[in-house]
C-alpha cells in the first residue's frame, strides 16, 4: 500500500535531485553516488567487467512500482546525471541469468559503445 504522502510525492511535478546516503552495504558493491526527489531513485556504481570498470546507473521510483514510459524517462535521467552524449544500455539477459526480484532499472555506460552511432 502506497502512503499518502509518497502518492502526493508522485503527483506534483518532478523535484530536484538531493544526495542521499549510500548504505555500507551498497557502497562494497561499488556503489559511488545516490541521489533521490519526489519521484525517483538514482545510483551510479562502478563494476568491473572483463577486467575494467564501467558505470552503472540504477534507477527506481520512490513507491517502487514500474516506471511508466520508461524510456523516455531513463533517457531523460542518464542525460542528467551521466551526461547527454553518453551512450548507455540496457541489458535484457537470457531467461537462465534473469534476476527480476524489483521494479529496477539498470543503464550500463561501455567505453567500446560510445562511438557506436545507430
Amino acid at each position: 500500500m502506497v502512503s499518502r504522502s509518497i502518492k502526493k510525492a508522485l503527483a506534483a511535478p518532478p523535484g530536484l535531485f538531493r544526495e542521499i546516503p549510500i548504505p555500507e552495504i551498497n557502497r562494497a558493491m561499488g556503489f559511488i553516488k545516490a541521489w533521490a526527489n519526489n519521484r525517483y531513485k538514482v545510483s551510479i556504481a562502478l563494476q568491473p567487467l572483463e577486467g575494467r570498470l564501467v558505470t552503472k546507473m540504477l534507477v527506481s521510483r520512490i513507491d517502487d512500482k514500474p516506471i511508466p514510459n520508461h524510456w523516455s524517462e531513463l533517457q531523460r535521467l542518464k542525460n542528467h546525471f551521466l551526461g547527454e552524449e553518453v551512450v548507455a544500455v540496457e541489458f535484457y539477459p537470457k531467461t537462465s541469468k534473469l534476476v527480476d526480484l524489483a521494479n529496477v532499472y539498470w543503464l550500463w555506460v561501455l567505453p567500446e559503445l560510445q562511438d557506436v552511432g545507430l
